[in-house]
């Protein structure tokens, strides 16, 4: 690897993962009270796996030879569960 290449890894896998990732969480605490678990016990599973699916993320990262697929693997689950959250936040705790 060149470090141009090093460097656009890290900076997306650090950066793109802490996006990818807060989404996630986000959306997961969203949509954990839907399957019937407290409001509290979603946040503190969510925020527990969290920083879990962070570390692997940054590992596989650096492990998938491919800088587009990295790129995209992260990029467009962000988006989608931006997109969840945007779409369903308002909605949260109005019945």
């Amino acid at each position: 690897m060149r470090a141009g290449e090093i460097s656009a890894r890290l900076i997306l896998t650090v950066l793109g993962g802490y996006v990818l990732t807060a989404a996630l969480v986000s959306a997961s605490v969203i949509a954990l009270p839907w399957i019937g678990l407290a409001a509290s016990e979603s946040v503190l599973l969510a925020s527990m796996l969290g920083f879990v699916f962070y570390l692997v993320l940054i590992l596989w990262g650096f492990h998938e030879h491919s800088l587009l697929r990295v790129a995209l693997m992260i990029c467009i689950p962000a988006i989608v569960s931006l997109v969840f959250v945007v779409a369903f936040a308002p909605h949260v705790g109005q019945g």
